[in-house]
Parts: C-alpha cells; sequence; structure tokens
C-alpha cells in the first residue's frame, strides 16, 4: 500500500517466543523479503512503505499477523507469544501441539514409569523401550480395536505384541507395551495397511529408554473416523526412571524438528544450538537437528563434531549416530575423538531407524564399500524399501540373503554363460573382460551396462521380465530412463523434450542416493543385470546377425532369403502391440533356443520364457505345439522363396558337401527310410538341425528340384537327371521374364502349399 513519500524507508522487528517457529515476511505482492535470520528475533530496515505479511511457521501448521509500514509509523514491532504458536499434529501426546489430550498424555507418563515386563534371559536387560499407541480423535466411552503392533528380533522371533500383551484402555483409546531389553536394535512391525504389512527399526542404548509413539490421523474430521494404519510416530529417549514428560518444552522442539524432515525444510540458527544442548537429556533431539542441519548448504563442521562425540557418549554407535558422523566427514569435517575413530570403519549391521540417516550411510559406501556388507540386514532392507515417511520402512517379510546374495542365486538359476557371448553382447574383445568385470565394480562399467541397455531394442521388455529384480530395474531405469514406462509415455507425447539420449551416466554418489541402496548391493545388481542381459529371452540384432551369416554360408542367396523372411510376420506378438517376433528371430528360438539358455532349443521352455514377457500366439497363449506349427508355416515359405530363386537361375551353390542323402542320414533315426528332396532339409524338426546346416547346399539337388519344376517329373531313387541345357550350362534353362511354374497346390509367387507326404526328418508331417 504506497504512501504519498514512498521514497522513506521502514523498518520491522519480529519477535517470537517460541524456539523453532519459522519467521516470513512477505510484501504486498507476496513476494518474501530477504531476512538476516529466520528465527528468535528478527530485525529488518529499509522497507518500502507498504502493507507486509508475517508468517510464523512450525510443524507444518503457520500462523499470519498483517502490518501497515506508513511515513507517519515507520517502525513496528510484531510478536507472537508461546501460547499463540501454532499448533501441530504431533504422534507423542505433547503439550501445545493439537493432539495433545490430557487423558492420554499423564496415563502415558505413568506407564512410561510402570514396572517393564521382563522378557526371557539373554534377551532382556540394560535398556528399555515404551510403545504406546492412541487414538486422539475418539470420543468419550469405549475406543475402536486399535490395530496390531508387534516386536521382533532381527531374526524375525516375536518378542511383545501391544495390544496381546501390554495394557489396553479402550475407554480413552490408548494401549501400551513396557519391556526390559538388552541394548540393541528391534524390528517394529504394523498390522496390514493397504494389504501389506510392514516393518521399521527401533534401537535401545543402555541407561536410556525409547519411547515410539503411535498415533492414528483423522480420515474425516466431522464423522471423527480414523484410518486404519497409524499415521504419524515419534520417537523419544528419555533416561530410564525418568520417563515420559508431555510438559517439557523440548519435546514440542523434537516434534516440530520431526515436522521440518518431513516437509524437507530445516531449522538453522540459534534454535539448533538450544536443541543440541537439549540432547543430553533427550538423545533424539540431538539427532533430529544435526540431520537438518546437515541439509544446509553450509555447515558448522566444528559443532557437528562436538555434536557426534557427545552422542557417541550418551548412547553409543547407533546407526543414526554413525550416519550423522559419516555425513560430516563426506562434507569435509572430522569428528575429534578415538571412540569415533573406532567405530567409524565398523560395518552397519542393522538399518538406521530414519530415512535420512540411510541416504547419508549409503552416500558413504561408494568410498567405503565395506561400511554396509552385501549380507547385513541393512543391505536386505533396502531392497524393498517403502516411501512416504520420514522413517526407514520396508515389507515385513525381508528375506534371509543379502542383496548381494540373491544377485548371486538369480545368476545361478540361469545356465552357465559363455564368456564369448558376454563378449560379442556388450562388443568387447577377449582382452576386455577383466577390464569391464574391474569397471563395474567401481561404477565405471555402468556406462556400458546403460549403453548395452539403449542398443538392445527388446529392453525395456526384458527389464519387465520377473527375473530382473527390483533394484536391477529401478538401476536400468536411471541408467536408461526411456525403458521406464512413466517416462516412455513423455517422451511418445513429448520426443523433442528430451535432446541428449546419450548423456553421461550419473556419478556413483548420485546413483546410490537415488537407488537408496548401498555400494555393495547396487554393484550386485549391476553385476547381475549384465549377465542377464547377456542371456536375454529374444535374440538381439548381434544374435540375429550372427545367426544368418552362420546358416547363409557365403550363400547370396540364402542371405536374401533371410532378409525376405525378416519383414514378415512370425504370428507372435506382445499382449499391448508394442513387439512383435518376424519369422528369423521365430527360427531363432527354434534352432538356438532362448538366449538365456544359450542351450538348444527346447520349445517348452522357450513358449514359457515368451509368455513371461507378455508374449502371445494370435491372441492366445504360447505352447509348443504352437510353435511347431508357426515354424512349419516358416519352413513353407522358405522353400517357396528358393523355388523362385532356384528357376530365375538366382541360387549358386557351392559343391563342398556330400550328398543329401548321407547328411540326412546323420541326422535321422530311421535308415530305411527313403531319401529326402533338399526341400525336406530347409529348416528341418528342430530337434535333429544342426548348426550350419539348416539350408541345403548341393548343386545336383537344386537342379533335380529345379527340373521337376520345369517338366513335372520328379528324380528316381534320387538319382539326377540332367537336360542338354543342364549341361550346357550348368544349371536349368529358365525363359526370359517367365514366371515361376507354381507348385501343385500352391501359387505362383506366393508360399507354397506343402506336398501331401512332407515330413520332417523325424517322420513328423510338416
Amino acid at each position: 500500500m504506497p504512501t504519498s513519500n514512498p521514497s522513506k524507508t521502514c523498518s520491522l522487528a519480529i519477535h517470537c517466543e517460541e524456539l523453532g517457529t519459522r519467521i516470513e515476511v512477505l510484501d504486498a505482492e507476496f513476494r518474501p523479503v530477504k531476512l538476516p535470520n529466520n528465527l528468535g528475533d528478527v530485525e529488518i530496515g529499509g522497507l518500502a512503505p507498504g502493507v507486509y505479511v508475517v508468517r510464523f511457521s512450525q510443524g507444518g501448521q503457520s500462523t499470519e499477523r498483517l502490518v501497515a509500514l506508513t511515513p507517519d509509523n515507520p517502525s513496528q514491532t510484531v510478536s507472537l507469544g508461546s501460547l499463540e504458536a501454532p499448533k501441530f499434529a504431533s504422534a507423542a501426546p505433547v503439550k501445545r501441539t493439537s493432539t495433545t489430550r490430557e487423558y492420554q498424555r499423564y496415563p502415558a507418563g505413568d506407564f512410561s514409569r510402570s514396572t517393564p515386563i521382563p522378557l526371557p534371559s539373554g534377551t532382556s536387560g540394560g535398556s528399555r523401550l515404551m510403545i504406546l499407541l492412541r487414538d486422539p480423535y475418539h470420543k468419550d466411552g469405549p475406543a475402536r480395536q486399535l490395530e496390531r503392533v508387534t516386536l521382533h528380533n532381527l531374526a524375525g522371533e516375536l518378542l511383545g505384541d501391544v495390544t496381546r500383551d501390554g495394557k489396553v484402555d479402550q475407554y480413552d483409546g490408548w494401549s501400551g507395551l513396557h519391556l526390559d531389553l538388552a541394548p540393541g536394535a528391534y524390528r517394529l512391525r504394523r498390522a496390514p495397511f493397504r494389504g501389506m504389512e510392514f516393518e521399521q527399526i527401533v534401537q535401545t542404548a543402555p541407561g536410556w529408554q525409547t519411547q515410539v509413539f503411535m498415533a492414528a490421523a483423522p480420515r474425516d474430521r466431522e464423522k471423527l473416523e480414523t484410518e486404519a494404519a497409524f499415521a504419524q510416530v515419534s520417537i523419544l529417549m528419555s533416561p530410564v526412571g525418568v520417563g515420559f514428560d508431555g510438559d517439557r518444552f523440548d519435546l514440542r522442539w523434537t516434534e516440530a524438528a520431526l515436522r521440518a524432515m518431513e516437509n524437507r525444510s530445516a531449522i538453522p540458527g540459534r534454535t539448533l544450538s538450544q536443541m543440541f544442548r537439549e540432547k543430553f537429556a533427550n538423545p533424539m533431539l540431538g539427532i533430529y537437528a544435526a540431520l537438518l542441519h546437515l541439509r544446509r548448504e553450509e555447515i558448522d563442521p566444528k559443532c557437528l563434531g562436538v555434536v557426534v562425540r557427545n552422542l557417541l557418549e550418551l548412547v553409543g554407535p547407533l546407526p543414526d549416530v554413525l550416519a550423522i558422523g559419516h555425513a560430516l566427514v563426506r562434507r569435509g569435517g572430522s569428528v575429534p575423538d578415538r571412540e569415533w575413530m573406532a567405530v567409524a570403519s565398523l560395518p552397519i549391521g542393522p538399518p538406521p531407524m530414519l530415512r535420512e540417516s540411510w541416504e547419508h550411510l549409503v552416500r558413504a559406501t561408494v568410498h567405503e564399500p565395506a561400511l554396509i556388507p552385501a549380507d547385513s540386514f541393512a543391505a536386505r532392507a533396502s531392497a524393498s524399501l517403502l516411501s512416504g515417511s520420514v522413517w526407514l520402512r520396508w515389507p515385513a517379510k525381508v528375506p534371509m540373503q543379502g542383496a548381494g546374495d540373491l544377485a548371486a542365486e538369480e545368476s545361478r538359476k540361469e545356465s552357465p554363460i559363455e564368456i564369448p557371448e558376454i563378449l560379442r553382447i556388450f562388443g568387447l574383445r577377449p582382452s576386455h573382460l577383466h577390464t569391464l568385470s574391474r569397471a563395474v565394480l567401481d561404477f565405471a562399467g555402468l556406462r556400458i551396462l546403460a549403453a548395452a541397455l539403449r542398443k538392445n531394442p527388446h529392453a525395456a521388455l526384458e527389464i519387465a521380465a520377473p527375473r530382473i529384480a527390483p533394484l536391477e530395474r529401478r538401476l536400468a531405469f536411471l541408467l536408461h530412463p526411456a525403458l521406464d514406462p512413466s517416462v516412455a509415455a513423455f517422451l511418445e507425447a513429448a520426443p523433442d523434450e528430451i535432446t541428449d539420449p546419450d548423456s553421461e551416466v550419473a556419478d556413483a554418489d548420485l546413483i546410490v542416493a537415488t537407488l537408496k541402496a548401498p555400494a555393495t548391493a547396487v554393484l550386485g545388481a549391476a553385476w547381475s543385470l549384465i549377465l542377464k542381459l547377456a542371456r536375454p529371452t529374444l535374440p538381439t540384432p548381434q544374435n540375429i546377425e550372427t545367426f544368418i551369416t552362420e546358416e547363409s554360408r557365403g550363400q547370396p542367396a540364402y542371405r536374401k532369403l533371410f532378409q525376405g523372411l525378416r519383414r514378415g510376420s512370425g504370428g507372435i506378438a506382445h499382449r499391448d502391440g508394442t513387439h512383435s517376433l518376424n519369422p528369423v528371430e521365430l527360427l531363432y528360438l527354434s534352432y538356438r533356443g532362448s538366449p538365456a539358455s544359450l542351450t538348444k532349443s527346447d520349445l517348452d521352455d522357450t513358449a514359457s520364457r515368451l509368455t513371461e514377457l507378455g508374449f502371445v500366439c494370435n491372441g492366445q497363449p504360447i505352447g509348443s505345439e504352437e510353435l511347431r506349427k508357426l515354424h512349419a508355416q516358416v519352413q513353407q515359405r522358405a522353400v517357396g522363396i528358393l523355388r523362385e530363386q532356384v528357376l530365375r537361375g538366382e541360387l549358386v551353390f557351392s559343391d563342398e558337401e556330400s550328398s543329401p542323402g548321407e547328411r540326412l542320414r546323420k541326422v535321422r533315426s530311421g535308415e530305411n527310410e527313403p531319401e529326402m528332396t533338399w526341400e525336406r532339409a530347409v529348416f528341418p524338426v528342430p530337434s535333429v538341425a544342426e548348426r550350419r546346416a539348416l539350408l541345403p547346399l548341393l548343386p545336383s539337388e537344386a537342379r533335380a528340384a529345379a527340373e521337376t519344376a520345369v517338366t513335372g517329373v520328379a528324380p528316381i531313387s534320387g538319382r539326377k537327371r540332367k537336360t542338354k541345357a543342364d549341361t550346357a550350362t550348368g544349371g536349368p534353362t529358365v525363359p526370359p521374364n517367365a514366371d515361376p511354374a507354381p507348385r501343385a497346390g500352391g501359387k505362383a509367387g506366393g508360399d507354397p502349399d506343402p506336398p501331401d507326404d512332407a515330413v520332417g526328418a523325424d517322420g513328423r508331417t510338416l
């Protein structure tokens, strides 16, 4: 609101009694005003006259004040008392939050100081754990049945059930479990939510009571219906015997810090110093504050070093504490403490409680891969992390093997990989194999993997197959985003938006941070993915080119035959219509088998693998019989093309092979069967076919077939009749521009029908 004397500047003083309340100032155009700091006491000078909005925010809630600065009143003060501070929801029944309830706050304190339930010898003693579930939205009278929450050791063995083994107060809407435990990490498992049972880690420390609060959130505030799962979780710590005190001012700071972590904001300034000092009574507040401080572009390494040292003395080397120390070292700081030096290089067993701590740890594994071993519980849990929470969570049933072990076992399930196959797939010379394996182990090889993904036209289908593990699939999406269905849809809608598809792969630090997985798991997934890509289910262009080269045997007419077949349809297509197999690919699968097996074709196995990738045969499921029928159709088409080439004189043969009868007897089971013409040897039954023997190679057989086509007289008993033209020219005489004679039952120039007695080398009708 400009005034008559806009040149005169004004000033504004802002005071907030509640530490941790964030201050923002907006001008009349709702543009933010730059502040010297944004907490506690703020003084701003040089403001133009006008109307300003002062916003106080804490825990995701805000309160606003309007102030008008004029030439007549250029200096004003805006204050916010502690009772006026924004009230936000919290899982713990902390005073002056929107979800505190006296009938839950005071019983929670009494319960935290009650005698804990002792567990069997070896699992109890030294620390305590209190789990309290509450429904802050229930009215007087019996509350609804609170959902099941259980506690387990790292091996998954049940230690306690909150509603079965603890105290339940249905009238006031809470239930709790108080245990005497050995210090360490435990799995807190929560009842199924949207069909999934998930869990997270809770840590206990010697001499401390860990307090876990879970509160239900309202689904409909008017009807006061609550969600089935506990939407909010808070974890606090207090010395054993002191218990929970919901009136403590530092607990409100703790809840505000948790809300800031959820909102990806920070709490800078002197409030952090206050929070750090309070860590001696509530170590979790020190952990939250340190993680928030690490979000800043510029950190105070000396202050954080002291915080890590103090936390190690208070609660020991908890993974969340170690994460802060490793993040500090990564940012160029240090922890001047002998205890830190003793634990800094130790491997992490259980994962941390907080997701942000996990992100710092996985970044540290880029330079310290042994920090999170592949067979640790942390690595196992990282394979299936869930999003949407400040806490690190995963599905309840974590496999007993580590991420690296799982990748190794998947590789063992496949047929043994041939080293030449790896080299050929990735375009490497034999001397490069060692370089490839070494490169993958230090992340440089991911560029090779990214290039292989870009060059494989079937990569999207291969990556979607069940044999690809979730971490491997996420890594593939990161290296080649176009494989991600959502990104592919975007590229299809706006192809010009992406101008550099071959850009360099992201650095290792960003890769592990994005995947939220330790370096050992990422590298294990990369190598496993390389092995699986070297064994694709569908043939790659290199596979097909090698196949054509081998079977053409240097004959241009045969190569022309394959090129003609590549333009047709093999009768097999993906159910979404994006991919279809041409006849040459079908022939490859029939004779070579899926590249994933690297063995002779097993039609049942090939049909199973194609079905796994989502392919169908003429809209119906694929089976071995369907593959045999399609093979016979391709065979008929190929014979027709070859006959036309013979009649036109385009087909030139080599004289290196023995007679067809001798060659066929090598692959036939019955010696007494009549000799078969060359047409029967074109793509014979896969079970008897040999490499480089799928097409006829004898001039005598080809000429006899041509003579049959011209004269209608078939050779007798395998003897070859030669005409004078044959003797003179070495082949049959074909009138210029003459159409090739059709076979019986077929059409000229088309796909001929098979003869009635056409049988394969094993006696089956084709």
